[in-house]
């Protein structure tokens, strides 16, 4: 049986011929009998009586009210110019059914009033219809079907505003960069010789750390490159890249990189070696020691190897028709 705590009912009961009366008054319990009994007990919300040489009975009789007050503190914090977030604790007492929510309400000091400020199922709840630039205080109530709770306030107001503001004028540009440092080649260019084959293309790439940015120099032998079409070099901030897209034999030689700019200069240096087939032999070819079956020949290397050793030369005869003998020897 439940009860309403603003209410006073007038309970009977009755047990055999004898009849138990109970009245609720305020926030306790009393016993009316209209017989002498042997025993009455009240225990836990429950009221039990026993008559003699009668039966027993018991009722259980719950009170309803509104919930208590939500427990603090209630705590304001994320305060911008627009919301914050406020939490607390739910209420000690429920008031005998569950908590169907929490009311929020703000006052703008200037007004004085208390007005909605949002609903919340949870002890917490993110505002975001603040107006920028007014001072706001907070109080929060718990609700269940019997009521709305006494509120829960703050202990202090907050004024709607961003917590690094309002900002200033901006600055003059201020630009971040590395202080100022000579140009220092990071890789090893003595370790990357380069083989390539005539007529195809390669690529010479240099990371370096420097600031401010350097200007590159490429250098074969000791003679400066000019790019064109064939060849380009391209500088950027990390690294500086030679480009050739067709490789010839005069292309082979040492190759070196300068790197300079207002506070030093580095260099470094690699090999590139540009393979081909070997130029014709140096003539004169010359015949003696002529017999009816042999003959001497001589001649001197050609000027250019291809970039490797000869291993050795092809010698070919024509035969007396005219035709190319298709029997080759190698010497």
């Amino acid at each position: 049986m439940k009860l309403q705590k603003q209410f006073f009912p007038y309970i009977s009961i009755r047990v055999d011929i004898l009849i138990v009366e109970v009245l609720c008054v305020g926030n306790g319990l009393s016993i009316m009998l209209c017989c002498v009994c042997n025993r009455v007990s009240i225990c836990e919300g429950r009221i039990e009586c026993c008559v003699s040489f009668c039966d027993e009975a018991s009722i259980e009789i719950k009170i309803l009210d509104k919930p208590g007050k939500p427990e603090g503190p209630l705590k304001i914090s994320d305060v911008h110019k627009e919301g914050c977030s406020l939490r607390w604790n739910p209420p000690e007492d429920d008031g005998g059914v569950p908590i169907e929510g929490y009311l929020v309400e703000k006052m703008d000091t200037d007004t004085g009033r208390w007005v909605p400020a949002g609903r919340s199922k949870e002890p917490k709840i993110d505002l975001d219809n603040l107006e920028p630039g007014k001072e706001y205080k907070f109080r929060v109530s718990a609700v269940n079907p019997e009521g709305i709770s006494e509120p829960l306030e703050a202990d202090h107001s907050i004024v709607a505003k961003n917590p690094f503001g309002p900002w200033s004028s901006s600055s003059d540009i201020i630009v971040c960069r590395a202080p100022p440092s000579a140009p220092k080649i990071t890789s090893d260019l003595s370790i990357r010789d380069i083989i390539v084959v005539a007529g195809e293309e390669f690529t010479i790439s240099v990371p370096y750390t420097a600031t401010p940015k350097p200007t590159a120099s490429w250098s074969v032998n000791g003679n400066e490159f000019v790019p064109d079409n064939r060849i380009k070099i391209d500088t950027n901030d990390i690294s500086s890249v030679f480009h050739n897209k067709c490789a010839k034999r005069s292309d082979a030689g040492n190759y070196t990189i300068k790197l300079t700019n207002s506070v030093g200069s580095d260099s470094a240096t690699c090999r590139v070696q540009v393979v081909d087939k070997p130029q014709p032999p140096q003539g004169p070819l010359d015949v003696s020691d002529i017999t009816p079956d042999n003959c001497s020949l001589a001649w001197r290397p050609p000027l250019d190897d291809g970039g490797s050793p000869i291993t050795n030369y092809i010698v070919e005869k024509l035969d007396p028709s005219g035709v190319r003998s298709l029997n080759m020897r190698r010497y």
